[in-house]
């Protein structure tokens, strides 16, 4: 199922955050079984938007406090934060997943946080960045 996934969707977007060649690699994800260096845990919590918004700012925080000490141990210090999903309560119908994993992406995008620095985050987090070729 993830190769006709991976075939049908347009290569120029495509990010792949599974660990493959398991059985059931979606469900080795969700609970928590595939084997990372870290040791954040792939569980749900529940948040209120306010504590929400508190969250998100201290992801600001933390950024602007790492960014004197280094890419290494700022990349460090991100990826020593408090990665749980959370699933934030709105007044809106629903609530919304995020987690400060999220917030992350999101100061990269916002150049609060550079791409250099992201990309650190990610490798301290066991992952691979693989950079497009143009």
């Amino acid at each position: 199922m993830e190769e006709r996934a991976e075939k049908a969707a347009d290569q120029r977007f495509c990010l792949n955050r599974m660990a493959g060649g398991a059985d059931a690699p979606l469900m080795l994800m969700l609970t928590g079984l595939v084997p990372r260096s870290r040791s954040h845990g792939l569980v749900s919590a529940p948040l209120s938007y306010e504590e929400y918004e508190q969250a998100r700012d201290g992801v600001v925080e933390t950024i602007a406090q790492a960014r004197p000490s280094g890419v290494t141990t700022q990349a460090a210090e991100l990826a020593g934060m408090d990665l749980t999903i959370y699933a934030v309560q709105r007044d809106e119908p629903g609530p919304f997943m995020w987690s400060r994993r999220d917030g992350l992406a999101e100061a990269a995008a916002r150049g609060e946080l550079g791409l250099k620095d992201f990309a650190a985050f990610l490798e301290a987090m066991d992952e691979t960045v693989i950079w497009p070729e143009d």
